[in-house]
């Protein structure tokens, strides 16, 4: 059992006495500065416990024990002072997550005890963390094998997202990580008894029966309830269903909570799965991105800021509606470009020249196109580019 405990203390003859006094019941390292103590509690080998004074020069205890519960989460935490005042003790406790506040000079016979407790303290806090990190994660894991093998289109989708929340979890190093990155492998659970067909034509993005996308928007509250079943995964279950929630309080579920007030892991499963199944429909992250960033109020701004920087995006498009007489030579079509009785002039995807525009305006001229055109247009010529003017929405003239 790991028995570590780390004292960090500015008089070294203090770090003499309570080493040689405590060295046969405790494996006990010493710094004399706040700094020294976070530099070691970055070391290789955990840290059980940490005991720090609170009057330093440079860093105090509240300074140093603050950083450090975020660099070593797990380890417990102890004030040491003389300073035995009330103000101090309950700054402390509310500054630096501390278990214990020890009155200086402490007794060895008194101290023993309080880092006994530590210990088990400790102890208790990474059985629970293998728990949750080994075997409920395994079991998550069973799941997923099962639907590997139901569901090997659902299963793709859900490693994908799961990556790209991973990334996004350990940027924003969240709380209760762990439940992110499970919510994510089973994000699409609800989706097992979808017909095949009906998955495989949404994640191409094609369209299908109004009651066939109704049961697809329904999965989120349906893999809910199948995760809140197990025990410990209520947390997962909530994530999972306020996945398709929007940061502005739209979609689903249709209640009052928007904003912050969305599960910090549902917005990150809102935009990771968006953004796999646009980058999957135009083949290009950049595009996707653009189309994200058009969507006003969907996802939380924040979040795409950094889903731009874990994935070294360069942003050079921008989403424009547009009419035919303002198309770019080196714009992307967004949607399907189609004629007043719904007839496709141009599919999604094309990239526009000289030659699509002259078509566009003859098709124009004879059998109209529906205005405004969607278009991803290069950041670095979107200031040449005019915006659609309604007054010349479906007019054929003259070209």
């Amino acid at each position: 059992m790991n028995n570590r405990v780390l004292f960090v203390d500015d008089e070294p003859n203090v770090l003499d006495a309570i080493k040689r006094h405590l060295r046969k019941q405790f494996h006990v390292e010493t710094a004399t500065s706040g700094p020294q103590g976070l530099e070691m509690l970055q070391g290789p080998e955990p840290y059980a416990i940490v005991v720090s004074d609170m009057q330093m020069p440079e860093m105090d205890g509240l300074q140093f024990l603050q950083q450090a519960s975020e660099l070593a989460p797990d380890t417990v935490r102890m004030m040491l002072t003389g300073n035995a005042d009330q103000t101090t003790a309950v700054k402390a406790i509310n500054t630096g997550a501390i278990y214990r506040f020890l009155n200086k000079p402490c007794p060895p016979d008194e101290m023993m005890p309080v880092l006994a407790e530590g210990l088990e303290q400790y102890r208790l806090a990474t059985v629970e963390k293998e728990l949750l990190s080994k075997t409920l994660t395994g079991s998550v894991r069973v799941l997923m094998d099962v639907l590997a093998i139901a569901k090997p289109v659902v299963f793709g989708r859900s490693a994908n997202i799961r990556n790209v929340v991973s990334k996004l979890g350990k940027e924003l190093n969240v709380d209760n990580a762990w439940e992110c990155e499970i919510s994510a492998m089973l994000s699409q659970i609800g989706c097992v008894g979808i017909q095949d067909a009906t998955l495989t034509a949404i994640f191409a993005g094609q369209q299908v029966r109004a009651d066939e996308q109704e049961t697809f928007e329904n999965h989120p509250a349906v893999g809910s309830k199948l995760i809140a079943a197990i025990p410990r995964l209520s947390g997962v279950a909530e994530v999972v269903r306020y996945q398709n929630k929007q940061f502005d309080g739209g979609g689903h579920p249709d209640d009052n909570i928007a904003g912050q007030d969305i599960p910090i892991g549902s917005r990150i499963l809102r935009l990771a799965t968006d953004f796999v199944a646009l980058g999957n429909k135009w083949n290009n992250k950049e595009l996707a991105i653009a189309e994200i960033e058009s969507r006003e109020g969907v996802y939380d701004p924040e979040l795409i800021e950094l889903l731009v920087r874990v994935e070294e995006l360069q942003q050079p498009y921008k989403v424009m509606s547009i009419d035919i007489y303002n198309i770019p030579d080196e714009g992307v079509v967004l949607n399907h470009i189609l004629t007043r009785t719904d007839d496709i002039v141009v599919q999604r995807g094309t990239e526009l020249n000289l030659t699509m525009r002259q078509r566009l305006k003859g098709v124009f001229k004879t059998r109209g196109v529906k205005q405004p055109i969607q278009v991803f247009v290069p950041k670095s010529i979107a200031h040449t580019v005019e915006e659609f003017q309604p007054t010349v929405a479906d007019n054929p003239v003259p070209v």
